[in-house]
């Protein structure tokens, strides 16, 4: 199941579980409510499961950047000011800034982004995968990203496909 079925499905049994508390609740009712809120934890805990697939770096990008792990990361420019960035390159681009261990990802990526990159390569899936390795993630966290055919949070990754 994706994410946003996911979140439609949340948002439904949220909306049920209020609504139908508010006019309809009895004791008698009781299992039948422990069940629905049950069902909800269970979403709740499976989209928690999808966001760590699909966005496992989420909150550790300075973190796994300085020890190695990856060869890029980015924040918000906001986040950035609040949190030392020494001994990393930095780049600001758009509202994000994007740091490494030296200059070579931050130029490879900005390559990527740009509208060259588009001639050279073939589809939207073959950027998510350069990008992906370029931000450290592993082959199966990154067939785990296009499976779910999202665009990630900071919504670059589509290339102009």
């Amino acid at each position: 199941m994706s994410k946003s079925k996911l979140d439609v499905e949340i948002r439904d049994l949220e909306l049920t579980i209020d609504r139908m508390g508010k006019m309809f609740y009895t004791p008698e009712l009781a299992d039948e409510w422990d069940y629905l809120k049950d069902k909800l934890k269970n979403l709740r805990s499976k989209k928690e499961e999808v966001n760590n697939m699909i966005a496992p770096h989420q909150g550790k990008e300075i973190e796994l950047v300085t020890t190695g792990f990856k060869p890029l990361g980015s924040i918000s420019a906001t986040y950035a000011l609040s949190n030392a960035l020494n001994k990393l390159h930095t780049r600001v681009i758009g509202d994000s800034v994007y740091f490494a261990l030296n200059e070579q990802p931050l130029d490879t990526y900005e390559f990527l982004m740009s509208p060259s990159a588009q001639l050279i390569l073939k589809s939207k899936q073959e950027h998510q995968r350069l990008l992906g390795r370029l931000f450290g993630y592993t082959e199966d966290e990154i067939d785990t990203f296009i499976e779910a055919n999202i665009d990630c949070a900071c919504g670059n990754c589509t290339g102009g496909f």
